[in-house]
């Protein structure tokens, strides 16, 4: 299975080293509006590929799920791309801030 992150700090990093156990897992593709922060979490990732614009990242590779590890407000913003392309999404706190806008479809 190949995976991607959007958001690459110490949230993502926790999740790397449970992920880092399972054989079948790789992460393909981190992504992180701090492109510092980007590269030194893929390169944590196994040597990843870095990306500071997640469109760019969804279109480039081909994965099989995408976490979501971004900021509790950007998770909308960050996840919407993610579903309309029919993959997997983790994240560990609620969609959005408020259950109208989780459900809108715009």
């Amino acid at each position: 299975m190949r995976v991607g992150f959007i958001g690459a700090g110490a949230i993502a990093r926790s999740h790397l080293g449970i992920l880092a156990d399972l054989p079948d897992v790789s992460v393909a593709a981190v992504c992180d509006l701090s492109p510092a922060v980007a590269e030194e979490t893929a390169a944590a990732a196994g040597g990843a590929t870095a990306y500071g614009d997640p469109g760019a990242m969804l279109a480039s590779e081909e994965l099989d799920a995408v976490f979501v590890c971004t900021p509790p407000g950007a998770h909308l913003a960050a996840a919407k791309p993610v579903f309309e392309r029919g993959l997997p999404v983790y994240l560990e706190k609620p969609l959005a801030n408020a259950p109208a806008a989780g459900a809108r479809h715009d």
